[in-house]
């Protein structure tokens, strides 16, 4: 029955009521020629009192009765859910599954960059264009918002089904993915999910390599890639295991990544990757410790890396059809002091463009041969007071240059200086200069002095 129905036949009752307290009330009124006593008179008083009080009573019964009725319901098949552009915050802020907690990051930026010379791209630069090179040699400026950056952490239910196990997720993503000045398009940079146990953890899904785990401070754009910094964001399937051991921290990692996911080569043009086209994964893995030192505000990690990858090609190329990429590296992070830190990288490889190294430069198209590189980078980071840092740094990248071909380049080296100047809790101002040079082969060097200042407002 419906509440309508229902509150109808209830008023009609209550009606029927007064209706037959009318005759009482017009009692007087019939008896009007009449002499009532005084006594007559007080009793009719308070008989008219008691109805008055009745009355009230029970109009005050219909108004409770039919606030009650007109309420809205919970989860009521007949009361359909509000628009989603009406929900209100406490609705928009429920978790999105039970258990569930929601997490949101990110920050605005614009990139201001200017250079003397043209690098490979001016908003994602590798190298710089030698003169003898169309464009090389000239100025350029360009500024972009494509470095600002949504994420979203998950923080999950512990699963009683797995040993009370941790789920956590995480999706992240930029505009630095190429389209029109005014049409960025979105970039995925992280997507994966997490299951944590003690000090296991498993990872499936798109994030850092295992290898070369630092980050150079400047060049945000491209983080030192082809100029000593080595590791990109992969889909892949990792292990980590994080004991405790002798008062520090060991970290054992190894995963299974995806070939081709960053150079996407197709030697033979079949319109199939080479590192998918070999059926197998990457091998990735680090071995890694973290100790402090002698104070709380000083501690040292060191830790040895490489991997291992194949690619395949249905056509040969100098004979081969089949190729091996490989590195080995060592990173370190020492800190003296809250205000003191030294920290870089080193790595030897071959047929590094997937992983960023070797300039690009992975095969040999007339021989076939895997191009041999070695390099790394170095950043010593001062702290002058709680709103500013400066940091200075260099990086190279170093190919065999026996293994490569005629025009191609042979080294690559950047030096950087620059400031970190966080003028709100929200707002960070960056200030980057770097001399860059790029080597050729029978081509004069590419120089280019690269000026990057940026406005961060963090979210």
């Amino acid at each position: 029955m419906s509440p309508r129905i229902v509150i109808s036949s209830w008023v009609r009752s209550r009606l029927f009521s007064l209706v037959a307290l009318l005759p009482i009330l017009l009692i007087p009124l019939g008896n009007a020629e009449a002499s009532p006593s005084k006594a007559q008179l007080e009793a009719r008083v308070e008989q008219l009192e008691s109805q008055n009080r009745e009355i009230l009573e029970t109009l005050k019964a219909l108004q409770e009765v039919l606030q009650e009725r007109t309420q809205p319901t919970e989860a009521t098949a007949e009361a359909p859910a509000p628009p989603a552009r009406l929900a209100d915050e406490s609705t928009k802020k429920q978790p999105v599954r039970a258990g569930n907690s929601l997490e949101p990051y990110g920050f605005v930026r614009i990139d201001f960059i200017g250079d003397d010379s043209l690098p490979s791209n001016a908003q994602t630069p590798f190298f710089i264009r030698s003169p003898d090179n169309p464009g090389g040699g000239d100025p350029n400026f360009t500024l972009h918002p494509r470095l600002t950056r949504l994420g979203l952490r998950v923080h999950g239910p512990e699963l009683a089904t797995l040993a009370g196990s941790k789920l956590a997720g995480r999706i992240e993503v930029d505009f630095q993915n190429g389209g029109s000045e005014s049409r960025e398009i979105i970039r995925i940079r992280h997507a994966y999910i997490e299951l944590e146990h003690g000090d296991w953890s498993l990872l499936a899904g798109q994030t850092w390599d295992v290898i070369s785990p630092l980050l150079p401070t400047a060049n945000n754009d491209t983080l030192m890639w082809n100029a000593g910094n080595l590791g990109d964001r992969r889909p892949q399937f990792r292990v980590d295991y994080h004991p405790s051991l002798g008062g520090g921290e060991l970290s054992l990692v190894g995963a299974l990544g995806l070939g081709g996911a960053i150079n996407a080569r197709d030697l033979d043009g079949d319109g199939v990757r080479d590192g998918e086209a070999s059926a197998q994964p990457n091998y990735q893995g680090r071995l890694g410790y973290s100790h402090s030192l002698w104070r709380k505000d000083a501690h040292l990690t060191l830790g040895a890396w490489g991997h291992y990858a194949r690619e395949k090609s249905s056509s040969t190329v100098g004979g081969k059809s089949h190729f091996e990429g490989l590195s080995a590296g060592i990173d370190y992070d020492l800190s003296l002091s809250e205000a003191l830190r030294l920290r870089g990288e080193a790595f030897y490889g071959k047929d590094l463009p997937e992983f960023r190294g070797g300039i690009g430069q992975g095969v040999n198209s007339s021989s076939g041969r895997e191009i041999e590189s070695r390099g790394g980078w170095s950043e010593l980071a001062l702290k002058l007071n709680t709103i500013d840092t400066v940091y200075c740094g260099f990086g190279i990248d170093d190919p065999d240059n026996s293994d490569l071909e005629e025009g191609a380049r042979t080294r690559n080296r950047v030096w950087w200086i620059g400031n970190r100047l966080r003028l709100a809790p929200a707002l960070l101002v960056g200030l980057d200069y770097l001399r860059w040079s790029t080597d050729f082969d029978g081509l004069r060097r590419g120089r280019d002095n690269r000026v990057n200042l940026y406005f961060q407002y963090d979210l």
